[in-house]
């Protein structure tokens, strides 16, 4: 389990994530039944939870947690964005507020809180989307607790707004610490031949002049780059381009044609399916990689195969040699035993050598 640093408030909620290695390490607790608290309550290896300075576990701010997916929150970078932005509220409740804890807080925390990070200068300030984003999650989580009769009402004001949504315009209910949406900030665009150049030397260890970085330290360059292809040439997610199998990939189609790509339900945020086109070049690049890849393990296993086999091979030969030493022992002691008994009974010369 592991405590991510937060800046602002030291004291307060801490956040953490279940591990089940770490559940392994602890000797005690492997034979206690925890692991099968965790499976009966359906918690996941990297769930994060929260505790209490004092080590206390809030069993309903936790389940909260655990129940995002059912609110629309399948994602789990949204999850761990969500609940450490709850857990920096909880700090600041904790430190600033005389120890008033989330069920317990109101308008009055909530704007406090927002000239703690918004208004103030400092590293502690935070975008108007990082803002709106807590909002989010704290919107959820009193949406959720009203709902689960944990709250009367849901302790924040709410206001009604028009808002444009993939169905058209709509009136919804949003916080009235809500920040206006940024839309005056540009839009940074980065040229193909600056990613180009990015990729190789940040990914690939090469140098702006095309040869290898003798100081570069990395791994897996070739697949990073390729996979950072993928993502450039489709607008896939991280998390939908690492979920493909490799026998979902698409057969290289007609030059300069783009390949669809169908990205399943069980992937996509939202659960929504779609299909994005996979350009030819960085269909040719990722059909070349796996080849190697697939050569590359191939011819691993076959030399480990013919190590092992090498290895069997050198444990028999030591056993014949071994066996063979003892036989050509044996026969030596069987001629000096013969020699003996003829020596002192001449009648005795019936043993003979085989």
């Amino acid at each position: 389990m592991s405590s991510p640093s937060t800046p602002g408030f030291e004291v307060g909620l801490l956040l953490f994530k279940t591990s089940a290695k770490g559940l392994q390490d602890l000797g005690g607790l492997r034979h206690s039944g925890v692991g099968g608290i965790f499976d009966r309550e359906g918690i996941s290896d990297g769930q994060p939870f929260l505790l209490g300075p004092d080590g206390f576990y809030d069993l309903e701010l936790n389940r909260f947690g655990r129940e995002l997916d059912g609110w629309g929150v399948r994602s789990m970078h949204t999850v761990n964005a969500y609940m450490r932005d709850l857990a920096l509220y909880c700090r600041y409740l904790h430190v600033c507020r005389s120890g008033r804890t989330i069920w317990e807080s109101g308008q009055a925390d909530l704007r406090g809180y927002k000239r703690a990070r918004r208004r103030t200068d400092g590293p502690e300030r935070v975008s108007g989307a990082t803002w709106n984003r807590f909002l989010a999650a704290l919107d959820k989580w009193a949406r959720w607790a009203v709902s689960e009769g944990l709250l009367p009402a849901v302790p924040f004001r709410m206001v009604e707004r028009t808002v444009r949504t993939p169905a058209g315009v709509a009136t919804v209910l949003v916080n009235i610490e809500r920040e206006p949406d940024e839309e005056d900030q540009r839009i940074r665009v980065m040229p193909y031949e600056e990613y180009l150049l990015w990729r190789d030397v940040g990914l690939r260890g090469q140098l702006p002049g095309g040869g290898p970085d003798p100081h570069w330290r990395g791994r897996h360059g070739e697949r990073n780059a390729v996979f950072a292809d993928v993502l450039i040439g489709t607008g896939m997610r991280l998390t939908e381009a690492a979920s493909l199998p490799v026998t979902e990939l698409p057969t290289i189609g007609a030059p300069q044609a783009a390949s669809p790509l169908h990205l399943p339900a069980t992937i996509t945020k939202r659960n929504r399916a779609r299909t994005v086109f996979v350009p030819a070049r960085v269909m040719k690049r990722l059909h070349q990689y796996v080849l190697k890849r697939t050569t590359k393990d191939a011819n691993h296993d076959t030399a480990k195969r013919t190590r092992e086999l090498e290895d069997t091979i050198r444990v028999y030969a030591n056993h014949i040699q071994v066996l063979t030493l003892r036989n050509h022992r044996l026969e030596e002691e069987i001629q000096r035993l013969q020699e003996q008994l003829t020596r002192s009974d001449p009648s005795l010369r019936v043993l003979r050598l085989r």
